[in-house]
């Protein structure tokens, strides 16, 4: 009999992020363009595959993965400005517009998508500020033929891999807290503020930086004066906030390419720089987890917009970051890095080859370690079973994405 194929290796790591001498982290915000592109094309495939649940009890295949905005034209200044130029938003991918006899309004749920995202997430957004092209063509045949072939476990339509980490370090948790902090909390007291907020973090041993970008919004500032008020009172939040995630020194800046001198400053009409020179595009951002990690193994497919059945790229990052958490809480492991790859047209509960990486923790006995790796594979295996119900995660938007 032939031995079967072994898919998952538990490794040992001895890269403790926390104890490396530098460290730098990014998030973009939720008003960023890059961002904004990501929630878009994820709101479309949503939308999509909720129309096709409740008209034809299936989710066909689709990919409205390749979203780019074109930034309009503003002129925001002290007391109020206005948008000259709409922001664009581009809509390519994939996805199946008839079944059987019956159409699916694919470019109806394109436009309605990103008009609804962009209310949603902009305070300040007006309908006349956006338009929207569509160019959602026709899915390739021999994806369209692997997407038709699975039933109750699909085949995987791409060959590609998941990677997360758990749990964040110090420097990941301070980045991502603060701008979710800023986005909504601080939004909501201050209405001076926009939703493009940028967290950049620095960690030089125990020193800690947050550099931080942030738009104020025009006809709520009348002079000089006021903005600088805005952002002292916004960065003595930030500092109190901050403060208590770290033990260490912080230090904070803010819209650090202002020339106060001059009153060249970040100004918005509307609270995004999609309105003034900044373009954005779907995957070009933050990471599944919400964060752009140079230190850690990183997957670069974006995963927003991708169809939440088949596609390895949006499904193995996900399994992957709540497997990694649960073998660090439940299987007792310090830390754990999960990577998984697929192969095209395979079961997706069979990947081709999976990597557990575990920090153990210290002073671990021998027969600790080995129950740390066994328990860690069964909760990998666990997860692969589980994997449909990712999909029902996905579309009821329980699972953040970027």
């Amino acid at each position: 009999m032939t031995k079967p194929t072994k898919r998952i290796f538990v490794t040992e790591s001895n890269v403790i992020i926390n104890e490396l001498p530098i460290e730098m982290v990014e998030r973009k915000g939720l008003g960023h363009p890059d961002t904004l592109s990501d929630g878009i094309a994820e709101e479309m495939s949503r939308q999509y595959s909720r129309y096709c649940m409740r008209n034809f009890g299936f989710i066909p295949h689709h990919n409205f993965d390749k979203v780019q905005i074109i930034a309009g034209l503003a002129h925001p200044r002290f007391g109020g400005g206005e948008i000259l130029a709409p922001i664009t938003v581009n809509v390519g991918g994939r996805g199946i517009a008839t079944i059987g006899s019956e159409s699916i309004p694919i470019n109806e749920i394109v436009i309605e998508s990103a008009f609804g995202y962009m209310k949603r997430t902009i305070r300040n957004f007006d309908e006349r500020y956006l338009r929207t092209t569509p160019f959602v063509g026709q899915g390739s045949a021999d994806l369209i033929s692997i997407f038709e072939r699975s039933k109750d476990i699909r085949l995987a339509n791409d060959t590609s891999f998941g990677v997360a980490h758990y749990p964040l370090s110090i420097l990941e948790n301070l980045v991502l807290s603060t701008e979710k902090f800023v986005n909504p909390t601080l939004l909501t007291v201050m209405k001076e503020l926009g939703e493009d907020v940028k967290v950049m973090g620095v960690r030089i041993k125990n020193n800690f930086s947050l550099t931080i970008g942030v738009p104020v919004i025009d006809r709520y500032v009348s002079d000089i004066r006021e903005y600088q008020n805005i952002i002292r009172d916004f960065q003595d939040e930030i500092r109190d906030f901050a403060q208590g995630l770290i033990d260490g020194e912080l230090t904070v800046e803010t819209n650090a390419g202002d020339d106060i001198k001059n009153e060249k400053v970040y100004l918005s009409v509307i609270g995004t720089s999609a309105e003034n020179g900044d373009d954005g595009m779907c995957g070009r951002g933050n990471r599944a987890n919400g964060l752009i990690t140079p230190y850690r193994p990183m997957s670069l497919e974006g995963v927003a917009g991708k169809n939440p059945i088949s596609h390895i790229g949006k499904l193995y990052n996900v399994l992957a970051m709540n497997a990694s958490k649960e073998i660090v809480e439940k299987a007792g492991a310090q830390e754990a890095t999960v990577h998984i790859l697929s192969k095209i047209g395979t079961p997706i509960n069979q990947p081709l080859v999976s990597e557990i990486s575990l920090i153990f923790p210290k002073h671990a006995s021998t027969s600790e370690r080995k129950s740390i790796e066994k328990n860690a594979e069964n909760i990998l295996e666990e997860n692969l079973s589980r994997i449909n119900e990712i999909t029902n995660m996905i579309l009821k938007g329980d699972i953040s994405l970027f």
